[in-house]
C-alpha cells in the first residue's frame, strides 16, 4: 500500500498545491495516509474476520460527526468575538455529544460509575 499512498500523495499534492496552495500538500498527505490506514485496516479485518471498530467507538464517531455539524451550522450565525453566543454554540455541541454517548450502555455505565465514585468521595 505504500506505493499507492505515495502515488496518491504525489498526484493529489501537485493538483492541490496548484489549486489551493501549500495547504493542499498537507491535505493530500492526510488523505493519502488515511487511505493507507483504511486499506491496511480492511486487509487485516478481512483476513482475521474481526470488526476493528467496536460499538462504543462507533457511538463516539457518530457523536463527534453530529456535534461537528451542529456546531458548524449554529456557529455560522455567530459573529467573531461574541462570547455568549459562542459559549451557547459550544455547549450545544457538548450536550449533543454526551446525549448521544448515553444511548450506548458502555458509556452510560461508565458515566454512572463515575457519578457513584464522585458521590462516595464527597460523603
Amino acid at each position: 500500500y505504500s506505493v499507492i499512498q505515495f502515488t496518491i500523495n504525489l498526484c493529489l499534492g501537485i493538483v492541490l498545491l496548484i489549486s489551493i496552495g501549500p495547504v493542499g500538500v498537507i491535505v493530500a498527505t492526510v488523505f493519502a495516509k488515511f487511505l493507507h490506514y483504511f486499506l491496511t485496516m480492511w486487509k487485516v479485518t478481512t483476513k482475521l474476520n474481526i470488526n476493528p471498530i467496536d460499538e462504543p467507538i462507533q457511538y463516539q464517531i457518530a457523536a463527534a460527526v453530529l456535534m461537528a455539524i451542529v456546531v458548524e451550522v449554529l456557529g455560522r450565525n455567530v459573529a467573531p468575538g461574541d462570547s455568549i453566543p459562542t459559549i451557547f454554540v459550544l455547549l450545544s455541541g457538548v450536550i449533543l455529544y454526551c446525549s448521544i454517548l448515553l444511548f450506548d450502555s458502555h458509556h452510560r455505565n461508565l458515566a454512572l460509575s463515575l457519578i457513584r465514585e464522585t458521590r462516595s468521595e464527597i460523603n
